[in-house]
């Protein structure tokens, strides 16, 4: 490769710049079918190759004995590498922080299961649920209401437990006739719907 055709796109030159990404546009393609980052489209692969290309033109030493092309090739499978290493740290940390199926029947109970597997549109059964519970006649326990408010508010059985000083056992039970009483209610507003 020319030293004048590096000088000049190391100096600046965009048309030099251009000739060069586009000698080594087969690479890049190259690159782009033996590895998957997620969510990257052609445009996002080719801005990697012009900031590999350019941070290749400021760091390339003539006298180390390499080519421009195999030191290129180095700096964008190093950066291809890091981009992987980034997304596989954000997927352990997003995996991290996920609940498995058995916990949560192990923290809510068996009714977990059964409510996931059959559950109305969300939006519509949390649009009848606020309605019906606005007009609420349901008389509730303190405990029994103490239990529903932390269960709206998104909180698990184990932290109620915690936070009320009860058992979890207690707690359940305590969720069991809230929800019974509530279903109750619901069936009742719905006949009269």
């Amino acid at each position: 490769m020319p030293e004048e055709l590096l000088r000049a796109a190391r100096n600046g030159d965009e048309e030099a710049f251009s000739t060069l990404y586009q000698k080594y546009y087969p690479l890049l393609l190259r690159l782009k079918n033996s590895y998957y980052v997620r969510n990257f489209m052609n445009e996002d692969w080719e801005q990697e190759a012009r900031v590999a290309l350019y941070q290749a033109l400021k760091t390339y030493e003539n006298n180390k004995g390499v080519s421009f092309g195999s030191y290129y090739k180095s700096v964008i499978t190093n950066q291809i590498y890091s981009l992987l290493r980034k997304q596989n740290a954000l997927k352990r940390r997003d995996q991290k922080d996920e609940v498995s199926m058995e916990q949560k029947m192990e923290s809510e109970g068996p009714d977990f299961l059964a409510e996931v597997t059959t559950q109305e549109p969300v939006a519509v059964q949390q649009l009848l649920l606020n309605e019906a519970i606005e007009t609420c006649e349901i008389h509730f326990s303190k405990r029994e209401a103490q239990i529903f408010h932390h269960y709206m508010q998104g909180s698990d059985f184990s932290y109620i437990a915690k936070d009320l000083s009860m058992d979890i056992q207690q707690v359940m039970s305590g969720y069991s006739r809230v929800k019974q009483k509530i279903k109750k209610h619901l069936k009742a507003y719905s006949e009269e719907c």
